[in-house]
């Protein structure tokens, strides 16, 4: 993202500027200089680019790299902090709008940066071009939160898929299912019992037991055999979890078949 990618570029902010934008249509052509904004409020703002339009929202940051050509349509109001930086060794070539997890703490960066521009005190441009970093680190901070989180989400999805899968096979444990997903057996759980609203193991013995029940209407088998094709290694723990989760023994649903 080259948002990020600035951090390795040299910057000189040039400008800090609080507008406030009712109904028009602006077109941007050439300019000089890079700018990121915020949007502090914003209602029925268009931004169009290369072809492609982008509705920004409160909150929203936005990097406008120099020599961008874009046009902006404002159906009502909008209000803003942009920051105008000449850039060296950094930047890129396209516009990009970043949306914030959690957009007050970029708003309070960008107001800190107006105010310290405009108090023009010894230093400010300093604490500007800190602030300026401090932005892109919080935005650095939650891409790389969200990599994990689907990287995350899709390991746990594999663990998931292999036990609906292997469910029947007596190895099958949750210290398994976190080597498979990559991460600890103490994670695993946290992360597992956010997205399925259940403890793994819970799971697991569930699918065991949905299972033996289609087993224990076949006929087929006996008590025993259906605890062992369900992964069971234990008859009693088997009757006590199905009489638990059915509210009868395995004898009693059987004979409910018959």
């Amino acid at each position: 993202m080259v948002i990020i990618m600035l951090k390795n570029a040299t910057v000189k902010i040039t400008g800090v500027y609080k507008a406030r934008r009712s109904k028009g249509l602006a077109y941007n052509t050439g300019r000089e200089f890079h700018a990121i904004s915020i949007r502090l409020l914003c209602k029925g703002t268009k931004l169009m680019y290369q072809n492609n339009t982008y509705l920004p929202k409160q909150g929203d940051v936005i990097y406008f790299p120099a020599g961008a050509d874009y046009n902006i349509e404002i159906a009502d109001y909008e209000e803003l902090i942009v920051i105008h930086f000449d850039c060296y060794a950094g930047g890129g070539k396209n516009i990009e709008v970043f949306t914030p997890q959690i957009s007050h703490i970029y708003q309070s960066l960008f107001s800190h940066i107006y105010t310290s521009w405009h108090e023009r005190e010894i230093g400010s441009q300093l604490k500007c071009l800190s602030t300026f970093y401090s932005i892109l680190y919080e935005i650095e901070k939650e891409n790389l939160n969200n990599q994990t989180a689907i990287s995350t989400t899709t390991s746990v999805k594999r663990a998931v898929d292999y036990l609906h899968n292997n469910f029947k096979d007596p190895n099958i444990s949750v210290g398994l299912l976190s080597e498979i997903a990559g991460v600890s057996e103490t994670y695993f759980r946290k992360i597992f019992s956010e997205y399925y609203d259940s403890a793994p193991l819970s799971y697991i013995n569930n699918l065991r037991i949905e299972y033996a029940a289609n087993q224990l209407q076949s006929q087929q088998y006996s008590i025993a055999e259906v605890a062992e094709i369900s992964g069971f290694t234990s008859p009693k723990y088997f009757s006590t979890l199905f009489k638990k989760s059915k509210g009868i023994s395995p004898l009693k649903f059987r004979n409910l078949s018959l």
